[in-house]
């Protein structure tokens, strides 16, 4: 624990001593985010790693944004009207905001708007919404430009999700593939030397560019105007944003050592810290003054798929078996992680630590070795193991041979299926194998996987057997008609009066029925100073909403908690 109770400075080059001062003093117009790592892309287009999600959503803007439970609200939209099409297709139509405009000071115009959706929808474009922008029907701009109505192929939330992208300057970006877009720096912007580049077509050495994934022109709340990677992001509130920016400047100071990232906040330099997971209970147990902690359910549940189109995991019973013999707490305890036990599908919606899931497995009468026995599985030779259909029984545990959390995870698997006399082994491959060759075609047996289970999303695209929306994860090749339809209910933009989509009838169903066995939950622990308000401790680390956060003026009294 010393290395934790360290002070000292931090390693590399010193900051520049306009972030240093920033960092020192705790002004209430500054907020001071301290991360285990770096935010790397912030493209909002593009696949982003953790915390390049919490930077996308301050520099960025999209027509809509999420709001509370899930809802969709305007952004740069002033106001939003979704209705469908005689074919039942979603339509959206949309009033723009007036006098919008991107932060190096260039107008808006819905024509930004139709060629984001174009870069997406790209062959080449590499983004995770491609597929959600080529069901993009129509575009059509009214009343010069002031307002948009979009057409898809279908009716779909996930069709408002695309619509919380930010939006692309294509003053900027036209004619240029998006993960190799590079700009000419804002003149706002300072950015790092290292990531300035002199393209083959300009004039002279003075013409130099930046990539456009670590120094974006958005129209967010806060325009980027400083990064050095691995050490710090600085944000500054953009004048004529949608929305209004609470604070000044917000410091993300990034630490590639964890004992440096605990010292900065033990000193003051920081207002609130992402917590590594594997230092969480040790931190506490140091009771910094004035510093609470929140845990708060992640999207990531641990599960153990099984094949149910191939015998005999296509049997309820051995299911049944192979859930009720894991001992979920050992399995929690062997990673490297703050989680909690999952006993079925996790909760959905805004919820405490404290509230467990709702629907819990479904009891099976008997005990792991009946219900096997009983649906076939039998030692008929004494010898300790089982047999299936009159032949010697076994299975495999595929997972990603990157992530060595889960292989430990099926190494325990096979003890305990061991007791049971199932000869079991852990099979680990690449993850593009593990999903190409085994789970999409359905090779396998069983895997070990992290699924992202939204908690204010439909879970359509990891249930249902044949998505009429995007990508179908259900590898585990579970097909009911029930559990399909309700999944389309839940996934459907409403009209009228919102209808009460069917979850609790969607998660006790996958708790009888177990596709998978539910193992674990990540949990995401964060810590901040008292002074910091507005922290939701309902809400996922990267769900935080930061424009309603605040810190009270120097030397005022900290609001009750």
């Amino acid at each position: 624990m010393a290395c934790l109770a360290a002070t000292g400075c931090f390693g590399g080059k010193k900051l520049p001593p306009r972030i240093q001062a920033l960092l020192a003093t705790n002004d209430p117009a500054v907020l001071r985010l301290g991360v285990y790592g770096d935010p790397l892309g912030v493209n909002p287009a593009l696949p982003l790693e953790e915390f390049g999600r919490l930077v996308v959503d301050l520099v960025h803007a999209g027509p809509l944004k999420r709001g509370p439970e899930g809802t969709f609200q305007p952004d740069l939209f002033a106001s939003y009207v979704p209705t469908q099409d005689e074919q039942g297709n979603l339509v959206v139509e949309g009033a723009w905001r007036n006098d919008l405009a991107w932060h190096d000071g260039t107008p808006f115009t819905s024509r930004d708007f139709e060629f984001t959706l174009q870069a997406m929808a790209a062959s080449d474009s590499g983004s995770p919404y491609a597929d959600l922008a080529r069901r993009v029907t129509a575009v059509q701009h009214f009343d010069r430009g002031r307002r948009t109505r979009i057409v898809f192929a279908g009716n779909s939330t996930q069709f408002l999700d695309l619509l919380t992208v930010g939006v692309l300057p294509s003053h900027l970006l036209a004619g240029q593939r998006l993960r190799e877009a590079m700009v000419p720096p804002a003149s706002f912007a300072i950015p790092d030397p290292d990531d300035l580049a002199v393209p083959a077509s300009a004039p002279s050495a003075s013409a130099t560019v930046v990539p456009f994934a670590l120094f974006p022109v958005g129209m967010g709340p806060y325009r980027l105007v400083a990064r050095q990677r691995a050490r710090f992001v600085e944000l500054e509130a953009a004048s004529g944003a949608a929305a209004v920016a609470p604070f000044r400047r917000i410091v993300i100071r990034c630490f590639p050592r964890l004992e440096d990232l605990v010292g900065a906040f033990r000193n003051g330099q920081l207002d609130w810290m992402h917590v590594p997971p594997d230092i969480a209970t040790r931190l506490e147990e140091l009771r910094m003054p004035g510093v609470t902690f929140v845990r708060t359910p992640n999207p990531a549940c641990l599960v153990w798929g099984f094949n149910t189109r191939r015998p005999p995991f296509d049997r309820l019973p051995v299911r049944q078996a192979l859930s009720a013999l894991i001992n979920r707490g050992r399995l929690l305890g062997a990673l490297p992680m703050e989680g909690r036990v999952l006993d079925g599908p996790p909760a959905v919606g805004l919820a405490t630590m404290s509230s467990g899931p709702q629907a819990g497995t479904a009891r099976a009468a008997g005990l792991p070795t009946e219900l096997l026995t009983g649906a076939g599985l039998t030692d008929t030779d004494g010898d300790g193991w089982r047999e299936f259909e009159g032949k010697p029984f076994s299975l495999t545990i595929l997972t990603n041979q990157s992530n060595l959390g889960r292989k430990v995870v099926g190494d325990l698997l096979v003890e305990d299926l061991k007791k049971v006399g199932i000869r079991a082994s852990v099979v680990t491959t690449t993850w593009s194998d593990l999903v190409g060759k085994h789970l999409a075609p359905g090779d396998f047996d069983t895997f070990l996987v992290g699924f992202h289970v939204p908690a204010d999303r439909s879970w359509i695209n990891l249930w249902h057997s044949a998505p009429p929306v995007g990508e179908r994860l259900n590898f585990t090749g579970f097909c009911r008609e029930d559990l399909d339809r309700a999944l389309e209910a839940w996934d459907r933009v409403p009209f009228g009066a919102p209808a009460s989509p069917p979850v609790e009838d969607i998660r006790a169903l996958l708790a009888e029925q177990l596709p998978v066995a539910w193992l674990v939950q990540a949990v995401d622990v964060v810590a901040f100073q008292n002074g910091l308000q507005g922290v939701d401790p309902r809400r996922a680390l990267l769900d935080q909403d930061l424009l309603t956060w605040s810190k009270p003026p120097v030397g005022a009294a900290v609001p009750p908690r």
